[in-house]
């Protein structure tokens, strides 16, 4: 249905506003949430300021050098290896009794005695002694390696050769201890022995005295074999009663000679047993790798020191980095 116009410039007018008004976009714009950033924005607030992150990880590892390298004390670490003995296949002495051992007093103030501490000052040395000297049990059976850290490289030194002498001498005395037992041992069996050995040679003399005894009987019996006289038959009467008593002291005989041989037999084995142990199954503690004077500061380790402050520095750089972001974003709200 057409409309009325009172005049054809009206019309004109009309139509030309609608072709120049503007035409209402259908198609929908995708939604961007403004405050989500993606890699892309993290890398360019890092990028736009990586001066000041650089400058932020820079000042972390110069200082962090500095201080390590004239701020911090240098400690020095001297260590030896050392080779458990043993007594009869154990250790001379439990690798955890070493380490309580190490930390009693009466070892530090030796330790302090052969470094002419002095008295004043030795309490307080001794107890930073005790929470610098280390054990470590190593992989390999019956090796420890004990370690040693003070100010100064010579005392770390000499502090790890007294424990070492300490150490040695403690386990030379209980292996001479052991070895003092398996030798009176050794010497009460062979006492044993001994008596046993003159039991056997009675009881062999005896044996032969019962023998010459025995032949006697039956010699005796063979004479008055046949006889009719009731008086040569009384008295062969008593010679076989004789031989038989004889026969069985020549049993009981013979078995205590058996008895007594077994006996030494057993005892000539742990007398053998005894002595291998003596020879093989003692040893004495050895040093695998000996001590020496340090030439370099075992802590402050620069180097490790400089890449953790320069990581810690990279992380402090790219925080500040977010937050100048934030600030600088933010400014006419804050």
């Amino acid at each position: 249905m057409e409309e009325n116009y009172q005049n054809p410039q009206e019309k004109n007018t009309l139509e030309k506003s609608i072709e120049e008004s503007p035409v209402l976009e259908t198609t929908p714009k995708p939604y961007l949430d403004e405050d989500e950033i993606d890699l892309i924005d993290y890398l360019k607030v890092i990028w736009k300021r990586k001066i000041g992150v650089i400058i932020i990880t820079i000042i972390a590892v110069l200082g962090t050098s500095l201080i390590s390298l004239f701020v911090l004390p240098k400690i020095y670490q001297s260590s030896i290896l050392i080779k458990i003995g043993e007594i009869n296949g154990k250790n001379i002495e439990q690798i955890s009794d070493i380490a309580i051992a190490l930390k009693q007093e009466s070892i530090l103030s030796e330790i302090a005695k052969a470094l002419n501490w002095d008295t004043e000052n030795s309490k307080n040395k001794i107890d930073n002694l005790r929470n610098n000297i280390k054990l470590e049990k190593q992989p390999e059976e019956d090796l420890i390696k004990i370690s040693a850290q003070s100010t100064s490289p010579e005392e770390s030194y000499q502090i790890i050769s007294t424990l070492n002498n300490i150490l040695l001498s403690s386990h030379q005395e209980k292996l001479k201890q052991a070895e003092d037992l398996i030798n009176t041992e050794i010497e009460n069996l062979k006492e044993q022995k001994q008596k046993i050995e003159k039991n056997l040679e009675a009881a062999k003399q005896s044996l032969e005295q019962i023998k010459n005894d025995i032949s006697f009987y039956e010699q005796e019996i063979n004479k008055r074999t046949g006889t009719e006289s009731e008086a040569q038959g009384l008295i062969a009467q008593s010679y076989i009663n004789l031989l038989a008593e004889a026969k069985k002291q020549k049993e009981d005989k013979e078995s205590q000679i058996l008895s007594l041989e077994q006996e030494k037999l057993n005892l000539d084995k742990t007398i053998q047993q005894k002595e291998y142990e003596k020879k093989y199954g003692m040893k004495m503690s050895e040093v695998v790798v000996s001590p020496e004077i340090p030439d370099k500061p075992f802590k402050p380790n620069v180097l490790l020191n400089t890449i953790i402050a320069g990581i810690l520095g990279l992380f402090i750089g790219i925080f500040w980095a977010f937050g100048a972001e934030y600030v600088e974003k933010n400014k006419g709200r804050l």
